[in-house]
C-alpha cells in the first residue's frame, strides 16, 4: 500500500473509531456521570466532589484502552485521539462554568478559579495515564497480531539517511503548499525541515526532554494567542471549538520544529494552560458577595472577555484532543518530506 492509501486508510479509520466513542459516551454513558445532578457543570473541586473523578477516570481508561485495541493500524497518536474525542462527549453534554457559582455560593469567585486551576493540573495528570495505557495495549495487541501493527517509516532511519534526506542547508518546498498562503509557505516549511531531522526518534535522554519541553512551551503561547482570539462568547460550542481549533494550531506549529512523539505532551501542555488562564482569572475575580461572579470572566459582557469559561475537562478533553490533532498531522507533514524526497531512501512500500 503506498503511503498515500496508507494515510487515508489511517484517517478514515480513527476518524470512524473516535466518533464511535464519542456517540458511545455521550448517549450510554453520559447519564451515570451526571448522575447527582444534570443542570450543573462538570467539576469536582469546587462543589467538593472529588470521590466523582474515579468514574471519570474508568470512562477515560476504558475508552483508551478499547480505542487502542481496535487502532493498532494506526499511529498511537490515533488511538489517543480517539479516547480523547470519545471522553469530550461529557464536554458536549456538560452545562457552562457560571453553573459553579450557584452550585457552590459559599465560595468566592477567586476561591473557585484557584480551585479549577488545581482541577485542570489534577486532570491533566490523570488524562496522561491514558498514554500509558495506549502504549501497553498496543504492545500487548502487537503481540496477537504484529503485522496489522502500525510502524514509524522514519524511526530506524540512521544520522546519514537523515542528513542525506533533509540537509541543513535544503529549501523546503511543496508541503504546506495546500493550507498556508504564499507569504508565510516559505517560512513554515523551513522551520519545519529542521524540524524533520529529529522526526520518529523516541529514544528518552536528555535533549528528547529539551525537545518535549520546548514544543510544549511554544504550542501553549502560541495557542494561548489563537485561543484569545476566538473566544468571544461563553457559549458551549463556542468555547469547546476555540479549545480545539486553538490547541490544532499550536500544538501544529510546535511539532513541527520540535515534534515530540508523546501524546502525552500534548495533554499537559492543554492543561498546564488552562491553569494559567485560570490563575490570572482569580486575580481578576476581586469581588465578593452573591453577585460577585457576574465580574469573572465566565460569561461576554462589555468590556469582558470569556477566557475562563471552559471548564477543567474541557481543556483536557477538547483542547488536549486539538493538541494531539495538530501532533498527528505534523507527524504526517514529517513523513511526506522524506517521502517526496529526490533521494527515496524512503520508498513507498514503507508506509
Amino acid at each position: 500500500m503506498d503511503h498515500r492509501r496508507s494515510h487515508l486508510w489511517e484517517k478514515l479509520h480513527v476518524e470512524a473509531v473516535a466518533l464511535a466513542a464519542l456517540a458511545g459516551v455521550y448517549y450510554w454513558l453520559w447519564p451515570a456521570l451526571a448522575a447527582g445532578d444534570p443542570q450543573t457543570a462538570v467539576a469536582f473541586l469546587p462543589p467538593g466532589h472529588l470521590g466523582d473523578v474515579a468514574g471519570l477516570l474508568v470512562v477515560l481508561l476504558a475508552c483508551a484502552a478499547v480505542c487502542s485495541a481496535v487502532t493498532i493500524a494506526a499511529r498511537p497518536l490515533g488511538s489517543m485521539l480517539a479516547a480523547l474525542v470519545g471522553v469530550a462527549g461529557i464536554c458536549c453534554r456538560s452545562p457552562g462554568a457560571r453553573t459553579l457559582f450557584w452550585q457552590s455560593p459559599q465560595l468566592s469567585p477567586a476561591g473557585i478559579m484557584l480551585l479549577l486551576a488545581g482541577e485542570v493540573l489534577l486532570l491533566g495528570v490523570l488524562f496522561s495515564l491514558a498514554a500509558f495505557v495506549v502504549e501497553f495495549v498496543r504492545s500487548l495487541v502487537a503481540r496477537l497480531a504484529g503485522g496489522l501493527t502500525w510502524k514509524d517509516p522514519l524511526a530506524q532511519l540512521t544520522e546519514q539517511e537523515r542528513e542525506a534526506m533533509i540537509p541543513e542547508s535544503a529549501e523546503g518546498q511543496g508541503v504546506a503548499d495546500a493550507f498556508l498562503p504564499g507569504p508565510l509557505q516559505d517560512l513554515f516549511v523551513h522551520f519545519g525541515r529542521k524540524g524533520s531531522r529529529d522526526a520518529g526518534r523516541r529514544h528518552w535522554d536528555a535533549r528528547m526532554l529539551g525537545r518535549c519541553l520546548a514544543c510544549a512551551v511554544t504550542g501553549s503561547v502560541l495557542a494561548a494567542v489563537v485561543l484569545l482570539i476566538f473566544i468571544q462568547s461563553s457559549e458551549r460550542g463556542q468555547v469547546l471549538f476555540a479549545l480545539l481549533i486553538s490547541f490544532l494550531i499550536g500544538a501544529l506549529v510546535a511539532h513541527q520544529r520540535f515534534p515530540a512523539p508523546y501524546s502525552m505532551v500534548a495533554v499537559l501542555m492543554a492543561a498546564c494552560t488552562g491553569a494559567l488562564f485560570y490563575l490570572t482569572a482569580a486575580i481578576a475575580s476581586v469581588g465578593s458577595g452573591p453577585n460577585a461572579w457576574i465580574l469573572a470572566p465566565v460569561h461576554a459582557g462589555p468590556g469582558t472577555l470569556p477566557y475562563a469559561a471552559a471548564l477543567p475537562i474541557d481543556w483536557v478533553a477538547a483542547g488536549g484532543g486539538g493538541a494531539v490533532i495538530g501532533f498527528w498531522i505534523s507527524e504526517r507533514i514529517h513523513e511526506a518530506r522524506y517521502l517526496s524526497d529526490d533521494a527515496g531512501i524512503l520508498k513507498e512500500g514503507q508506509v
